[in-house]
């Protein structure tokens, strides 16, 4: 019994450790498929890690091509420049050595002029000598300007030129914005003067008509000749004593129009019979003549207001004009 119990005992255990054998195995394949899955997505990671890095490097070498060209080609602009440039230097280096030996004979032949005697005259400055012969032995001098010279005088004569134009324009421009904004004059409508005017009607004193044609004509030429105050300082007499000069003559030619009006309806009121009220005092006019004399000036005169009941709301305002009959009808229809 105890030795077929222990080959029981044996056979149980080499079962389990096949068992164990077998899910050891599995976990190892499993494991070796996850690590399989790892590796395929590492693989393909660096595939795609290695093309963004090939495009990176594509760009740079494109961007590096195109700045050694850009490069290149600023340098080949430059020493173009530079060969211009020195060009220029050496014309004008030219130029100035000219120039110079200009200036020298220029100054020498001064120099022997003012030596010699004085029947030379001019002629002893525009000639001179060529190589340091007596004056009587050499020719005229030809003084010849270089191209660039004469190029860079007639460009400065040119702005010269559009500076005044555009200096002109600018002026003309703020002088029309000055005007544009000063309020608009009104000329004073003159009167036709015909001989019917110029002889006074019946019954008016000849030298108040006389005085009220020179009032008007100095009313009217003050209004023509309006004169703007100087403030500029550039006259003699100063701002403010221009600015009392015209007030004074306003002030004297206002008086002289009330008492001008004064006198007219003194005279008026004494042609009138019965239109005047003596007092110790002055003469006064009558109501029922200032009354008078307002209809024929107007035309009409408010009367009266008649007020007519009507339903609220509906009021309106009628406006009539009556004439002396009419007007008594219409007082007689509403006193019945």
């Amino acid at each position: 019994m105890y030795e077929a119990g222990g080959e029981k005992w044996r056979n149980i255990d080499s079962g389990g450790l096949q068992n164990n054998r077998c899910e050891c195995l599995c976990l190892k394949g499993e494991e070796l498929s996850e690590a399989n899955v790892r590796l395929s997505l590492l693989e393909k990671k660096l595939d795609t890690s290695t093309k963004d890095a090939d495009e990176r490097v594509e760009k740079i070498q494109t961007k590096l091509d195109e700045s050694l060209a850009l490069l290149k080609k600023k340098e080949k602009e430059f020493e173009e420049t530079m060969d211009a440039l020195q060009a220029d230097i050496d014309q004008l280096e030219a130029e100035k050595a000219e120039l110079k030996q200009r200036i020298h004979s220029q100054s020498k032949m001064t120099i022997e002029g003012l030596k010699a005697p004085p029947g030379s005259g001019i002629a002893s400055i525009v000639q001179g000598s060529a190589g340091g012969s007596p004056p009587s032995m050499a020719g005229p001098t030809q003084v010849v300007d270089s191209p660039l010279l004469r190029q860079q005088v007639e460009v400065q004569r040119l702005c010269i030129k559009n500076l005044k134009n555009e200096n002109n324009r600018l002026k003309a421009e703020k002088m029309k914005a000055q005007l544009a904004s000063l309020p608009p004059l009104c000329p004073p409508k003159l009167p036709q003067v015909s001989k019917e005017s110029s002889t006074p009607p019946e019954g008016l004193n000849t030298g108040i008509y006389r005085r009220t044609d020179q009032l008007l004509a100095t009313v009217l030429k003050l209004s023509a000749e309006v004169k703007v105050v100087d403030i500029t300082g550039k006259t003699a007499v100063s701002a403010s004593a221009q600015l009392l000069e015209q007030t004074a003559r306003l002030k004297n030619l206002k008086d002289a129009l009330d008492k001008l009006q004064g006198e007219v309806a003194e005279h008026v009121v004494s042609n009138q019979p019965g239109a005047k009220a003596s007092s110790d005092f002055a003469t006064f006019p009558v109501s029922s003549f200032i009354k008078a004399k307002e209809e024929k000036q107007g035309g009409t005169v408010f009367v009266g207001r008649v007020a007519i009941p009507c339903t609220p709301g509906q009021e309106q305002v009628h406006r009539l004009v009556l004439s002396q009959q009419q007007l008594q009808q219409v007082h007689n229809l509403l006193m019945v």
